[in-house]
């Protein structure tokens, strides 16, 4: 034998390892009956290439039909998001019309809306200002 065949040995010997390790790992790892878990690493031991390749076209899990499913209600529940946000208003346009109501309170129209709108920004931080057509009752305990 020469030093081309030795090599040529050992690195199918090393292959044939690796296959074997990543088929018992991804065995092991995954949750899977025994039985099979035992089967597939028996294959892929006793036949070298064929093993191997028999696992990755059959032994590899698909995703399971939960996880398509979980999936597909993801992607409708985000479809269903941007259809709803797509009429909203930025918070940008919610926060210049804050800014703008607690800088000019005269522009509102009920009197005691304006006196409120000044006081409650300076109770709350953050507070969302009072605008036409919002109503606000007291609690009263």
């Amino acid at each position: 034998m020469t030093l081309t065949s030795f090599s040529w040995i050992f690195s199918a010997t090393a292959l044939h390892i690796a296959a074997v390790i990543f088929v018992s790992y991804h065995c092991l790892i995954r949750r899977r009956e025994a039985n099979s878990a035992l089967l597939w690493i028996f294959v892929s031991w006793s036949f070298p290439l064929i093993g191997f390749i028999l696992f990755v076209f059959f032994g590899l899990g698909k995703p399971s039909q939960k996880s398509w499913e979980k999936y597909y209600a993801d992607e409708l529940l985000q479809n269903e998001r941007r259809l709803r946000e797509a009429g909203r208003k930025e918070l940008v346009y919610w926060l210049k019309v804050k800014n703008s109501a607690i800088e000019f309170p005269e522009k509102m129209d009920d009197p005691a809306a304006r006196s409120l709108n000044t006081i409650i920004p300076a109770l709350v931080s953050n507070a969302p200002p009072l605008l036409q057509g919002n109503h606000i009752s007291m609690l009263i305990s």
